[in-house]
């Protein structure tokens, strides 16, 4: 499933209370593009920018403490 960036920022809610959490977004050949360590309680929302990527298709991976890490695919345009 492919979800669409139209504002040049990814929107981040949390659905539990985690003191740490880990962001990543990856290109799809695996390269590390974006790195972040959020804090997030639940309901919370985080803004990302990534107006600095190109157009194309990605991965977000979140792991929040001893949580299941969560994988979105994700297409930016401009």
């Amino acid at each position: 499933e492919f979800r669409r960036v139209l504002f040049r920022s990814l929107f981040i809610r949390s659905t539990v209370d985690a003191a740490r959490t880990i962001m990543t977004i990856t290109d799809m050949q695996g390269k590390t593009l974006i790195t972040s360590t959020l804090s997030l309680q639940k309901a919370q929302e985080q803004t990302v920018d990534i107006r600095n990527l190109p157009a194309g298709n990605y991965l977000l991976q979140i792991s929040a403490d001893n949580h299941t890490p969560l994988v979105r695919k994700f297409t930016k345009v401009h």
